[in-house]
């Protein structure tokens, strides 16, 4: 659908969230409320807007599989022990 937006005003804005409420040209029963406006057919639409705050990025990290698995019976035995032994002051 080719929307050409008219006008735009902000209702409420807060932090990244913004309430806008747009005047498109043309009639779009299925978007809005129609009007006829300045510029002749013109359709009002109230959207919800969010911006981004801030970017950030993921990279992989290797993952190293161990040559020898431990053998869970021993070895999560040994290890619950030590973590124990290490919350003792």
């Amino acid at each position: 659908m080719n929307e050409r937006v008219l006008c735009q005003e902000t209702l409420h804005e807060r932090d990244s969230f913004r309430r806008v409420r747009q005047y498109l040209q043309g009639h779009h029963p299925k978007l809005g409320k129609l009007h006829d406006g300045w510029s002749g057919p013109e359709t009002i639409v109230e959207r919800d807007v969010v911006k981004a705050v801030g970017r950030f990025y993921v990279e992989k990290q290797p993952v190293t599989i161990p040559a020898n698995p431990p053998r869970w019976g021993t070895e999560l035995k040994t290890t619950t022990l030590a973590y124990k032994q290490s919350l003792w002051p």
